[in-house]
């Protein structure tokens, strides 16, 4: 096997690294888009929920939306978005486990090369240990981002009762206030300069996603790094 100097091994491992970067960063992109698609799905059932708490309001005089139903429904529509993006972060990590460990591997083959040729196989063999300890790691993971989805859930009660308040105290009809919980684009509404409540959760859960992907491939590397240097 051809002997490789410290240089062009270095050349090798930076390019390697960096084609692990660009192909985790398209991978987390594909995730994000199933992230938005999850809220997407469900927003035009939560308008509908709201449509019906109105109609239930224009039965008083002067109309106004206090309906206590209409909280929970959303709250329960929001948390069957959160549970839909489960899967795709789920297959990010797995995704992210994958190539990190093919991407390391390639590396430390590199670094193979510049030894005696009594070293030959360390790499693959240190991969295959890192893979065994991979499915702890991704589980870690996971667990960290079913805290962000707690958090997101928490967050999306919060700012609904806000918004809800807040639209009662202007007196806003139904179109201004769906404005509040709906809007896909930053409003410019008192007490209410960003999206509609309804996507705000969307933001924090790429956000902890990429978290996901970036501590991931991390820790995978560096425990196929640990393996090559114990063989």
């Amino acid at each position: 096997m051809q002997r490789l100097g410290r240089r062009s091994a270095g050349r090798q491992v930076a390019a390697r690294s960096a084609r692990l970067s660009s192909d985790l960063l398209a991978l987390e992109d594909a995730c994000f888009d199933q992230i938005d698609i999850a809220f997407a799905v469900l927003v035009s059932e939560a308008g509908t929920a709201y449509g019906r708490a109105w109609g239930r309001a224009s039965e008083v005089s002067p109309p106004r939306l206090a309906d206590a139903r209409l909280p929970a429904a959303l709250i329960s529509l929001q948390a069957a978005a959160l549970e839909k993006t489960r899967a795709p972060v789920a297959a990010l990590a797995g995704q992210v486990r994958d190539s990190a460990l093919e991407s390391i591997e390639d590396e430390l083959v590199v670094c193979e090369n510049t030894l005696s040729a009594r070293y030959a196989g360390t790499a693959v063999q240190a991969a295959r240990k890192a893979r065994d300890r991979s499915e702890v790691l991704v589980t870690e993971r996971l667990m960290d981002y079913e805290f962000a989805l707690a958090r997101g859930g928490q967050a999306f009660a919060q700012q609904l009762a806000e918004q809800m308040g807040l639209s009662a105290m202007y007196g806003e009809d139904q179109t201004r206030g769906a404005l509040r919980l709906f809007n896909a684009e930053p409003n410019r509404l008192p007490g209410n300069g960003g999206r509609g409540v309804w996507w705000r959760a969307s933001s924090g859960l790429q956000a902890a996603a990429r978290d996901v992907s970036i501590r991931l491939a991390g820790t995978v590397r560096l425990a196929a790094m640990e393996e090559f240097n114990a063989a």
